[in-house]
This record gives C-alpha cells, structure tokens and sequence, in this order.
C-alpha cells in the first residue's frame, strides 16, 4: 500500500470515529456513571472504551451495529476494573445494621433490584428513556402505543418505584 493510500484510509477511519463519538459519546457516559457511581471512574470508563473502539474500529463491519458494539467494549472495560481491583468486604453485625439501614447505601445494587422487579413490557421503555435517551413519541411507536399513553405508563412507573424506594 502507498503512502497516499494509507494516508486516505487513516482519514476515512477519522471521519468514522468522529461520527461514533458524536453519535454515542453522551449514551456512553451515562451508562458509565450508571455502572459505576462514580463520575469521575465513569470518566475513565469512557476513556478506556473510546481508545479500545479506535484500536478495533477494523472489526466494526456494520455501522448499525456500532451502538450495541460500544455498549459491550463499556461493560468489558467495567469488568476489567474487577479484574485488577480487589473490593473490600465489610461484615453485616449489629454495629453495622444501621449502615445496611442507610438508604444511600449501594444505590447501583438497589437499583438492580427495582428494574429485576419489572415486567418487560415496563423495563424497556424505561431504559430505552433514561439510557439511551429515545424520544417518547419512538418509545410509543414501538410499543404500539399512543405518545400520552405511554407518558402516563413512564410517570405510573417512577410512581411506583419511588414509593417502594421509601419502604
């Protein structure tokens, strides 16, 4: 391959990454704080994402599917942390029920909890809202509703979440 020619490659593949990162880099923040808690671990999350999608952008076939294929580099990268971190452990007596008791106490695994209690049909809406930001009126077309019924499910829904986030 010339030089001229691995220069027009290196710049087309330029252009694609500048298109994904404008196109999901919000989505990937989100879902990070989302994972981790942490803004500024999210941050680094998104990094680690972002410079493993521009070392495999040659394993991108589909555009169409790069979404889905950021998501997993993101959730990898969160594992990884796992790997290499070692969690520290505290043990649940009596001294440390009132910790247990305390309702900003691991927040990411509550929350887990409430969206495991959902059905389908009210998860996916949800996250199709928070995560990836879709607009209300394409959450109501996929689900075959009208956009003012599927408002009232959303506010029903985080009604009820909310009321079993203070039992």
């Amino acid at each position: 391959m010339s030089q001229t020619a691995t220069t027009v490659s290196c710049a087309a593949a330029g252009s694609e990454f500048s298109l994904l990162y404008r196109s999901h880099h919000h989505l990937l923040q989100r879902l990070a704080w989302m994972l981790c808690g942490d803004p500024v671990l999210a941050d680094d999350l998104v990094q680690e994402t972002w410079l493993r999608a521009w070392r495999g952008l040659d394993a991108l076939h589909d555009s169409s599917a790069a979404k889905a294929w950021l998501i997993t580099i993101l959730k990898r990268e969160h594992a990884r942390l796992f790997e290499r971190k070692r969690l520290d452990y505290v043990a649940f007596d009596d001294a440390n029920a009132e910790l247990a008791r305390d309702p900003r106490f691991d927040r990411g695994l509550y929350l887990g909890q409430l969206l495991d209690g959902l059905a389908d049909d009210e998860r996916e809406p949800l996250l199709m809202q928070v995560l990836d930001g879709a607009p209300l009126a394409d959450i109501a077309q996929r689900f075959g509703v009208s956009r003012n019924a599927m408002t009232i499910r959303l506010h029903r829904l985080r009604r009820r979440l909310l009321a079993s986030d203070g039992e």
